[in-house]
């Protein structure tokens, strides 16, 4: 059927030339380049100085457990401050670190080591922004590492802590902490590719 024939409502002239369509220029589609991955997602922004602070402080309070780990290294004992009671007395022998009620070794490296992963993922994370694609696989990879050793030795000692009916409230935020960092980690290994 052509329209051209059947009469115009707005009262023009039928036998007007129907206008030519009006065609859009075409553009040739061109390949794009592959995607960079986005590492500043990664790497900029406040989740390094979050790391960072929050390693400070999980040093912080696993400070103990850090000067143990002087003294041992010097060839020092580490006093403790407390002292053995036998039969209602204070000896003078003093209660070594590993001896302490509820675990408090065990509690604090767990913390401390959680501290230095987290204080590893800043120091990653600055590496990426200056480093080459190879560097930052490597510091990544290795953050990665660090991260989820430091995550299932905080698992095994809140294990240990609830046994003998301690909350472990740090080691627990740790744990979660822990699960996090080491899947933006993962991610970030994708993105490296």
């Amino acid at each position: 059927m052509d329209l051209s024939k059947l009469p115009r409502l707005s009262g023009t002239d039928a036998s007007a030339p129907a206008p030519a369509p009006v065609h859009s220029p075409t553009r040739e589609t061109q390949p794009q380049p592959p995607a960079v991955p986005a590492r500043t997602n990664f790497i900029a922004g406040p989740d390094l100085w979050i790391s960072l602070i929050v390693g400070v402080l999980m040093l912080g309070l696993s400070r103990h457990f850090g000067a143990y780990l002087l003294d041992r290294a010097t060839g020092q004992f580490y006093h403790t401050g407390f002292f053995f009671i036998v039969d209602g007395v204070q000896t003078t022998n003093e209660v070594p670190y590993s001896q302490l009620e509820g675990l408090a070794m065990l509690s604090d490296a767990a913390i401390f080591a959680f501290g230095l992963a987290l204080i590893f993922d800043a120091i990653m994370r600055t590496v990426c922004l200056v480093a080459g694609v190879m560097v930052q696989r490597l510091a990544i990879g290795a953050a990665l590492c660090f991260t989820i050793a430091a995550t299932l030795f905080n698992a095994y000692a809140a294990i240990k802590l609830l046994h003998i009916d301690i909350t472990p409230l740090i080691s627990g935020l740790a744990i979660a902490f822990g699960g996090y960092m080491a899947f933006e980690q993962i991610r970030a290994v994708r993105a490296a590719r």
